[in-house]
């Protein structure tokens, strides 16, 4: 009934991933567990989980986002573009529902949600430290779960409606893509970016991989013992410790779902890898990372024109965006 949207944000996450690949998720931050029986974390709360720690280089992270999100754009405006695509691929749709007696059928619960990124993120020695990157991704994804579930169990007069009006308009409904086009600007100073990012570890003499790599391989954290594979996998590791979906909960304000077994689990196995990161790290980074600051803004100033124009495109976003009800709210609007 509703298509789902390649975007912006989508394209950015591709490009992370083409540039990034061993670092997204061989070497991002993560950690404990409890896989044997006798290695059980104590719980942890949500004011814990979201606590900032004080670790070096503030600023220069701060540069980092602020300059890549210039253009790449913010969470709030890629979740303003996805609204707006989702407008246009089910706005044919809700009108039909609305005239066949279903108002309250939403076109904007197929909305997809953005999460923040790490611009440095292409430098494995880099990379955010103690960044919970696998709760935190599930817990932004959690307004298309719950509407996801209203979507694939719709009552009988909705379903009804909705097989009509597909019958009606034809294979072309939610084909429709949005008429503001992206500039193809965004994705080149994305990948720009990026590669500037990695090939960064030469210029600023960081050792190789190897020594991280080794490092973490000794460390004996549980998330990767439980399935047998080495620190490199640590993605595939985290995802085989997902809970299940009532036991992800909606909201860090979800004290129920906060505290499931399933839930505490996957935050004891982050917890254990990201404090092992982090101490395979702590000196490479701490001793480079203001090393990055020129560089960042030598990027900034290098790429300005451009900039400028990635930043005109994301303002008639948001302006679109607002027209159609966006002010920035998370979750289906509601009509």
């Amino acid at each position: 009934m509703f298509r789902r949207w390649w975007s912006v944000a989508a394209t950015v996450a591709a490009v992370v991933g083409v540039l990034a690949a061993a670092a997204l998720l061989r070497g991002s931050p993560q950690d404990e567990a409890v896989a044997p029986a006798d290695r059980v974390a104590s719980s942890m709360s949500a004011q814990e989980w979201a606590a900032e720690p004080d670790l070096p280089g503030a600023e220069v992270r701060a540069e980092a986002v602020r300059v890549v999100e210039s253009f790449t754009g913010s969470v709030e405006e890629k979740d303003a573009l996805s609204l707006i695509e989702a407008y246009a691929g089910n706005a044919a749709l809700d009108a039909c529902m609305a005239e066949k007696g279903i108002p309250e059928w939403d076109w904007s619960l197929s909305r997809s949600y953005a999460i923040r990124g790490d611009p440095l993120t292409s430098q494995l020695w880099l990379q955010e430290p103690l960044r919970r990157w696998e709760s935190e991704n599930l817990l932004a994804n959690q307004p298309f779960l719950q509407a996801e579930v209203v979507m694939n169990n719709p009552d009988p007069a909705t379903d009804e409606a909705s097989s009509a009006c597909l019958a009606e308009l034809g294979p072309e409904v939610g084909s429709k893509e949005a008429e503001l086009a992206t500039p193809r600007v965004i994705d080149r100073l994305t990948r720009q970016w990026y590669a500037m990012v990695a090939k960064s570890g030469q210029a600023l003499g960081l050792p190789a991989a190897d020594g991280y790599w080794a490092c973490m391989d000794a460390a004996d954290i549980a998330v990767l013992d439980d399935q047998d594979l080495p620190a490199s996998e640590i993605g595939p590791a985290l995802t085989g410790w997902r809970p299940d979906r009532d036991e992800i909960p909606t909201s860090v304000e979800d004290a129920e779902r906060w505290a499931s077994a399933g839930w505490q689990r996957l935050l004891a196995g982050e917890d254990e890898f990201f404090r092992a990161d982090w101490e395979c790290r702590r000196d490479v980074y701490s001793a480079h990372i203001e090393q990055m600051l020129p560089r960042i803004r030598q990027f900034e100033q290098e790429h300005a024109v451009e900039i400028a124009e990635a930043r005109n495109a994301w303002t008639d976003v948001m302006a679109e965006a607002a027209r159609l009800g966006y002010d920035g709210q998370r979750g289906p609007l509601g009509g």
